[in-house]
């Protein structure tokens, strides 16, 4: 399921997404696909746009259904709660009910980072970042303390990123950090670091 913001111009973020459904759906045709256009109600005014905008996405992968969706006035949000019950499997669950993800804690810190980044930056700069975990501890107090390396290919990207005095980096691990604390439940001590990738 592609979930889409309906007035926002669609970007590098969404365009990644629609490759790996299209990668995916090569790999499993049995599955089914919808994209789920979001926010419809404040697009009133440009009901054709929305639907160019359906129909740019389908045309790349063809989804089995579209729903058109607003959370303020609930439309279609009962119909696509049908449609994803119907296609559901009563089976047993996979994992117990107290396990959250099967990703390790440093993974899900990364992703937070990864998220935060798409969050602050745009074209090509989320991209190109590689992660390099230096440290996941727990510290006696219990504190968890992260250490990140982000490295990017270019120096231009690493002072985009850095920012002026390094307010953007500041920007960014405050942000991690503060989605990481609700995630582990408890306080986090996130480092990061900018450099310039030479491999």
């Amino acid at each position: 399921m592609l979930v889409i913001d309906s007035v926002r111009r669609t970007g590098p973020a969404e365009e990644y997404l629609l490759q790996e459904l299209v990668n995916h759906k090569s790999k499993r045709p049995d599955l089914k696909f919808f994209l789920v256009l979001t926010k419809i109600d404040l697009g009133s005014g440009r009901k054709h746009d929305i639907l160019m905008k359906a129909e740019a996405l389908n045309s790349a992968i063809t989804f089995d259904e579209i729903f058109f969706v607003s959370a303020i006035t609930s439309q279609q949000l009962t119909e696509l709660r049908q449609t994803l019950l119907s296609y559901s499997v009563s089976r047993e669950w996979d994992w117990p009910a107290d396990k959250k993800t099967d990703k390790s804690d440093v993974e899900l810190a990364e992703e937070v980072i990864r998220e935060k980044i798409f969050t602050l930056f745009n074209q090509e700069i989320p991209y190109g970042v590689k992660f390099q975990n230096v440290a996941f501890s727990h510290l006696p107090n219990g504190t968890i303390k992260i250490e990140e390396i982000l490295r990017v290919p270019k120096e231009s990207q690493k002072r985009i990123m850095v920012g002026t005095d390094g307010a953007t980096v500041m920007q960014l691990t405050q942000m991690a950090s503060y989605e990481l604390c609700q995630v582990f439940g408890c306080f986090v001590q996130l480092s990061i670091l900018v450099k310039v990738d030479k491999d």
